[in-house]
């Protein structure tokens, strides 16, 4: 065997080790720095960066994508911070649980029901619906595209994906539309967004791409990179070009919390 091909073959049996190299490549972009703070569940929650100085952005704008049934972290995003909340997911029963919770809120604020005692730690009082909407669209890197949306493998999870990273069989899917942020800001007129959340099952570095293509720069990005989860040597590599390119486009990692998730923030803000 040539040293060429035995390379190439090392390379696709190793992934992991391979994955390990570009997580230590990738520590010399990171910044650890104490101004951050957990909002929701220990599932869904996620770590987001608090400014050293009061930002005059009230109320501030946040695209959460990937809603699944845990909206903790949108809620106390919410509550904290004023927030216009767009919530995007097409999956059918993120939407049933979105409307009822909306439905059934001050049901919900005396007593949560089992589907929603996740929520029994946060005030649920100064929680207001009028700014938190949901889009039942997928976001993606084109607009009003009809594509196939993959059921999870396990049926008890919510979670479906564009990408299939799960291999489920082919004819378990939905059929949804797609959606881009620059058209989720028309929408909704979003001037610009403070925090834009993808927890979207392997959509987030087309989203990503087709986000900066268009000169859209969020203050902090919170990212699942589901996309490595393939096992693919070339979703990787995608994952790692795709750090790379968010770095380039002045951000900085200042979270990696339990891996593949990210925070980057625009270093302006820092």
């Amino acid at each position: 065997m040539n040293k060429k091909k035995y390379t190439i073959r090392y390379l696709i049996e190793n992934k992991k080790i391979i994955l390990m190299a570009i997580m230590k490549s990738l520590k010399r972009y990171t910044v650890h720095l104490s101004n951050k703070k957990f909002y929701g569940t220990e599932y869904g929650g996620w770590f987001v960066y608090l400014y050293n100085e009061p930002q005059d952005k009230v109320p501030i704008n946040i695209i959460s994508a990937g809603v699944g049934e845990d909206m903790s972290f949108d809620i106390e995003m919410s509550i904290n911070f004023n927030s216009n909340i767009i919530l995007v997911d097409p999956t059918p029963r993120s939407i049933i649980h979105y409307d009822n919770f909306l439905n059934n809120l001050e049901t919900i604020k005396k007593e949560c029901s089992e589907e929603y005692s996740y929520l029994n730690q946060i005030n649920l009082n100064k929680f207001s619906s009028e700014n938190f909407v949901l889009s039942p669209l997928a976001l993606e890197k084109e607009d009003n595209k009809e594509v196939r949306f993959f059921e999870p493998e396990n049926e008890e999870h919510v979670s479906h994906s564009v990408v299939n990273w799960q291999k489920v069989d082919n004819a378990r899917f939905i059929r949804v539309k797609t959606v881009t942020v620059k058209k989720l800001m028309e929408t909704f007129n979003l001037s610009e967004i403070e925090i834009l959340k993808l927890d979207i099952e392997g959509s987030e570095v087309n989203v990503l791409n087709n986000m900066f293509k268009e000169n859209i720069y969020p203050n902090q990005l919170l990212i699942e990179f589901d996309i490595i989860r393939t096992n693919k040597l070339s979703d990787i590599i995608k994952f790692y070009l795709t750090i790379k390119k968010i770095i380039k486009n002045d951000y900085i990692n200042i979270e990696i919390d339990r891996f593949p998730h990210f925070l980057f923030v625009r270093k302006e803000v820092l």
